[in-house]
């Protein structure tokens, strides 16, 4: 076969394997078995391969990635590919010392703390993996107050720990959609945010921070589907988003006025 040839096959199989992967993506949204099955698998491209494999898409890891980073080119600005691929070289260059399996214990440390006027976040306790519980932070009620507002309005003020028991998953996805829309186009947040930040004894111009957003989950006997601002989502393991809080406010100051 020519090396013309080989390339037209290569493009057909590679085609195909897309396919699959975007056919299975579909199947796990219109889905609410699926959905909670990959709920709790590792969510590391091999591992959905397999999972995938497993109920009969077959691709590979490679494969799913490169999806991925077809959509990410798609949808992310360029100027936000760039520092991202910047950084990617940046933590290549230090090495990884990987993920730390699951069953492994650390010596990781719950800090119960009763916030008082002079408090200051210890930000290196926190990324070493400690993980801190602050009662009575003065601002943070503001922010929740906006967000039941919005999902209040948008569920016809139904009781939130009952919206199950009145709305099935697509209408209740809809509703949802309509609160994040709301919380978004709230100006009040960006304050209420700022205030969080300082009631953490730091300074909001050196934080990065992402707009809020709702995550609702039916319960599991209601199949534990959910949403999460316009995205289906399932149930997750405990895991935490303070990696970028400093580095990326540093590095991209001016995306602390709004994530999205």
């Amino acid at each position: 076969m020519t090396g013309g040839g080989e390339a037209l096959v290569a493009g057909f199989l590679n085609g195909l394997a897309r396919q699959r992967v975007v056919d299975f993506i579909r199947a796990v949204v219109e889905d609410e078995a699926l959905m909670q099955e990959l709920s709790a698998v590792d969510l590391k491209p091999e591992a959905v391969a397999t999972f995938a494999c497993q109920k009969g898409y077959v691709f590979s890891g490679d494969d799913l990635t490169d999806v991925i980073e077809s959509r990410i080119a798609q949808e992310v600005p360029e100027s936000e590919q760039a520092l991202r691929r910047q950084l990617q070289l940046e933590r290549e260059a230090r090495g990884s010392s990987g993920r730390v399996p699951l069953h492994i214990e650390t010596d990781a440390a719950l800090l119960d703390i009763d916030h008082a006027p002079d408090f200051v976040l210890d930000r290196a306790s926190i990324l070493r993996g400690n993980v801190a519980a602050i009662r009575g932070m003065p601002a943070l009620p503001d922010l929740l107050t906006f967000m039941s507002d919005a999902l209040e309005h948008a569920f016809d003020a139904v009781d939130l720990e009952q919206i199950h028991l009145h709305y099935d998953f697509k209408s209740m996805k809809a509703r949802a959609e309509t609160a994040y829309v709301q919380l978004l186009a709230d100006d009040r947040i960006p304050t209420a945010m700022a205030s969080i930040v300082r009631d953490l004894g730091m300074d909001p111009d050196d934080v990065l921070w992402e707009w809020p957003g709702m995550r609702i989950l039916f319960p599991v006997e209601q199949g534990g589907r959910g949403v999460y601002r316009t995205a289906n989502s399932g149930a997750l393991a405990a895991h935490r988003d303070t990696w970028y809080g400093w580095t990326m406010g540093r590095a991209y100051p001016q995306r602390m006025r709004k994530r999205v």
